[in-house]
């Protein structure tokens, strides 16, 4: 690969990116590798490297359309334990992929280390939908390949605590999609670019299987989450300032421990994402999309 160095992360999971400048313009020779390489191991580690927001958001965009989060259509994001512009940077979040519990979940991901406290700043911890996918068993795929889950968020738990999965199928009445944004996805589904099989099952989203009983639905998720969060499947990111991460949002799932109080950690935030704005909520549930027709197509 021309120009651009590489070494494995761990085992599953990740490349630390070498002999490239992410904070200058990107060829599109090297472009076009960074696009592999992300494809092929899910993530992108840039170490030391200066990356001010307007370079950073041109990186990302060699990935695809780079989303706002914000009316002003600013195309950047900051994560802070100390001044912080959302509230998910004070608690525990769970595994989850940000938006998977509507039909337009971001496509890749990035954070940049803008202030690291590196003897506090908890780290982030990144799982494998496709490596967990390679540990089933052929029975398992068969029975797996035809069945859909529900994936809901409510958007009163951010402001709470702890960050706990939305049980739909336990509650005695169903919730609003405005309280409850939610949308279905195959249980076993295919990446949107590579077509590779992904366990799709996440720790705060996924909230139910439907088709099967309460007992086998939470039977089917639990082995789901001994599959994707077995060590052996999941890679830990610890921060130093000026590291630069990116991820492809549909492979891996990513979660953080609650912060250390007091700790300094303060990321910018630029995402991918071909619908402009903030995630949408739906106004009702979505057509399964990603569907795996058959057991030949996991196999």
């Amino acid at each position: 690969m021309v120009g651009v160095g590489f070494e494995p992360l761990s085992r599953r999971i990740g490349v630390e990116v070498k002999e490239l400048n992410p904070g200058a313009p990107i060829a599109e020779e090297n472009a076009a590798i960074l696009r592999q390489l992300l494809d092929e191991y899910g993530l992108l580690l840039f170490r030391d490297v200066h990356v001010d927001a307007d370079a950073h958001v041109a990186l990302m965009s060699i990935f695809g359309p780079v989303c706002s989060e914000f009316a002003d259509g600013r195309l950047h994001t900051q994560m802070s334990t100390v001044e912080a512009e959302t509230d998910w940077t004070v608690h525990r979040l769970p595994f989850h992929q940000d938006g998977a519990n509507t039909p337009h979940q971001h496509v890749v991901n990035s954070l940049y280390a803008l202030d690291i406290d590196t003897t506090a700043a908890v780290p982030t911890h990144f799982a494998s939908c496709k490596g967990a996918v390679d540990d089933l068993e052929a029975e398992e795929r068969d029975y797996l390949a035809g069945l859909t889950a529900v994936h809901a968020q409510s958007l009163e738990a951010r402001l709470k605590e702890d960050n706990q999965r939305a049980r739909l199928d336990l509650m005695a009445e169903e919730p609003s999609i405005e309280s409850f944004p939610r949308t279905r996805h195959p249980v076993l589904k295919r990446h949107p670019r590579t077509g590779k099989p992904l366990l799709f099952v996440t720790e705060l989203q996924t909230s139910h299987v439907e088709g099967v009983s309460i007992d086998e639905s939470e039977r089917i998720i639990q082995r789901a989450y001994r599959l994707l969060f077995a060590p052996e499947n999941c890679h830990v990111h610890h921060w130093r300032p000026r590291d630069l991460l990116v991820w492809d949002n549909f492979m891996l799932q990513h979660a953080r421990a609650r912060p250390i109080p007091g700790s300094r950690r303060t990321l910018r935030r630029v995402i991918v994402n071909p619908v402009h704005g903030s995630v949408p909520s739906t106004k009702g549930q979505a057509a399964v999309v990603g569907a795996i027709p058959s057991k030949e197509a996991v196999l």
